[in-house]
């Protein structure tokens, strides 16, 4: 049983870290001092109105929440889906496994730690050759009262299963690697790079890839979007992936909050190209659930670029938010032209 329930944690916070909210690279804080070692703890607890709160204090310091699905729709719409994720400074006393944070109209965090059972595995493909991973299986006890902005989900519980695992830090150096530096792209970076290089090759060995960024900010709230189009031929016939990522983000005192809509590797008429011989001066889009509406861009010159239509996505806690207009910067890359624009949504 408690196996059981260690996996399913594990499960729901791999899965919140891998898609929410840097798998667009937007609003990220800057990183913090390198650390050999990384310590997590992690817990899940079901949230009201469909949701699964996701909770992570990385080195004693940095607190993430995340509201995502409920776990079986997580797995179930694992390529489409959206939630919100709210991040905050909360240093911990020396020693402590235990969480305590005040989250102001969120609500507030005050759980203690009692390890049940420690074990150590390999680390790999986390640290170098030898490195091990040690992982405290436990309870917390005290208080966990969280509300959502307009009580989109309430979850409060008073004793929750949880983890707490340290691990190799992913910038560490190992010894053969002499001279390069640490891989410094997340996780999440290199996600997007696996997933659209799946795409490239099962489309084609000589396909394209297509990206359209949008982006605008209004007032504290800045606001991104980012398509993707691989597209190949085999025997005459165009096949295309497609991959949309919208974010939101806002400071709401120290508390910096992230809401992410994906679809990822769609297939369909979504990011349409009517003439393939200029494919970066005209697309027109209609993402897929979690996306609502659609939008088109049309280049005439390199000054004079339009992003309009009632494209939009609805996020927990930021309710209906729009991704096109007047008031978006716009642009359309082809492939090697793309890396020059970052991994930024926003």
């Amino acid at each position: 049983m408690r196996a059981k329930a260690f996996a399913a944690i594990v499960a729901a916070t791999a899965i919140a870290a891998l898609l929410l909210p840097a798998l667009a690279a937007a609003g990220d804080p800057p990183a913090a001092r390198r650390h050999d070692r990384l310590v997590q703890a992690s817990l899940s607890v079901p949230g009201s109105n469909g949701y699964l709160l996701g909770l992570s204090l990385t080195n004693h310091r940095r607190l993430k929440i995340t509201a995502l699905p409920e776990r079986e729709q997580l797995l179930e719409h694992i390529f489409e889906l959206a939630g919100t994720e709210y991040s905050l400074d909360a240093p911990q006393p020396r020693g402590s496994d235990g969480i305590k944070a005040s989250l102001g109209r969120f609500g507030r965090i005050d759980l203690r730690f009692v390890p049940e059972e420690e074990f150590e595995q390999p680390a790999a493909p986390l640290g170098c050759k030898g490195d091990t991973a040690t992982i405290k299986v436990g309870t917390f006890i005290g208080l966990l009262a969280f509300r959502g902005e307009h009580g989109y989900t309430r979850a409060r519980v008073h004793k929750v299963g949880g983890t707490v695992v340290t691990v190799p830090s992913p910038t560490k150096k190992c010894p053969d690697d002499a001279g390069r530096k640490p891989h410094q792209r997340s996780p999440h970076q290199r996600a997007r790079a696996a997933l659209t290089e799946m795409a490239r090759r099962a489309a084609n060995p000589e396909a394209h890839l297509l990206a359209l960024r949008a982006s605008a900010t209004a007032g504290n709230q800045r606001v991104g979007f980012r398509a993707e189009r691989v597209s190949g031929a085999e025997k005459g016939k165009e096949i295309a992936f497609d991959t949309f990522i919208g974010t939101a983000s806002r400071d709401l005192g120290p508390i910096h909050e992230v809401g992410t809509a994906t679809d990822l590797l769609a297939s369909g008429p979504y990011f349409r190209v009517p003439d393939l011989a200029h494919l970066t001066a005209e697309a027109m889009l209609a993402p897929p659930k979690p996306f609502l509406g659609s939008a088109t861009y049309h280049r005439e010159s390199a000054d004079k670029v339009s992003w309009e239509g009632d494209l939009r996505m609805k996020l927990p806690g930021f309710g209906v938010v729009p991704l096109a207009g007047p008031k978006f910067k716009a642009a359309i890359c082809l492939d090697s032209g793309c890396e020059s624009h970052g991994g930024s949504a926003g």
